[in-house]
């Protein structure tokens, strides 16, 4: 007996084969009506969630198609499907350089969000169009670059906007490098509490350009700003105030500019 036990044991050793090559394995494929799979975090007080639901966390732009981080093809479609697939989100950015071509409005509580701003860079063709448009409360985009391959004399990377009575606010622009074009404008009279925070503005207009534009609203706060620009652009404003109020301004520095802040009633 014990003599069958080990010629049974050698036989199950020699029988044994470790792959150490790639192997397939069925593909699984994770959706609303197949919500079985599940994901449960470690230590105590976790619960099960679908894998879906985990995944579904953070959208990244890239699940959508054409975007190109080489910057060579238009992301713009993409972009806007990532938007409107993903209302009230936050919508990840990976590393690269994303071409944008016309206008893109954010109708929900929608953040997007980079990956640093010498890392993610937004770079947008043409002029006469606000590249961003926000209409509703709790949205905004950080961490990422916006510049353009010319001076873009008219339209804003960033637009806060009001329709009509409805309010926005509690939106936010943080930690952007905004370079070689008009930055953010804030207008309507119903948008509240914008904040600009931990960014720099860099190369506007020469003799029209303006880093931020607040027509409108109240309860702007712009924090640990800094415009700059070379000598000789001198664009008009680095805060052009022409409307809003209840406006706080700190540790922010405009050098290089016609007018550092044009307050005009």
């Amino acid at each position: 007996m014990r003599k069958f036990i080990y010629v049974l044991f050698i036989a199950l050793l020699f029988s044994t084969q470790v792959v150490a090559a790639p192997f397939l394995i069925p593909s699984l494929t994770v959706t609303t009506p197949n919500p079985s799979i599940q994901y449960q975090a470690s230590g105590n007080g976790s619960v099960a969630r679908t894998l879906l639901s985990k995944l579904t966390d953070h959208v990244n732009v890239m699940d959508y198609a054409g975007c190109d981080p080489t910057g060579a093809a238009d992301s713009t479609a993409c972009i806007q499907a990532a938007i409107a697939a993903n209302p009230n989100s936050v919508i990840d950015f990976p590393p690269g350089t994303f071409k944008v071509t016309s206008a893109t409005t954010i109708q929900s509580a929608t953040i997007l969000k980079g990956s640093g701003t010498g890392s993610t860079i937004i770079n947008v063709a043409g002029t006469g169009y606000d590249a961003l448009t926000f209409t509703l409360s709790g949205s905004g985009v950080m961490d990422m670059q916006f510049t353009s391959p010319t001076a873009r004399a008219s339209g804003y990377y960033l637009n806060f906007a009001t329709t009509g009575t409805t309010a926005i606010q509690q939106n936010i622009a943080k930690n952007l490098f905004i370079q070689n074009g008009n930055g953010i404008d804030i207008s309507g009279p119903n948008t509240t509490l914008t904040y600009i925070l931990d960014s720099n503005f860099y190369g506007s207009p020469q003799g029209t350009g303006i880093g931020i534009w607040i027509e409108g609203g109240a309860g702007t706060v712009i924090s640990n700003v800094q415009m700059d620009n070379p000598n000789a652009s001198q664009p008009s404003a680095g805060i052009l105030m022409t409307g809003g109020g209840g406006v706080l301004i700190s540790k922010t520095d405009v050098v290089h500019s016609g007018i550092g802040l044009n307050v005009i009633p």
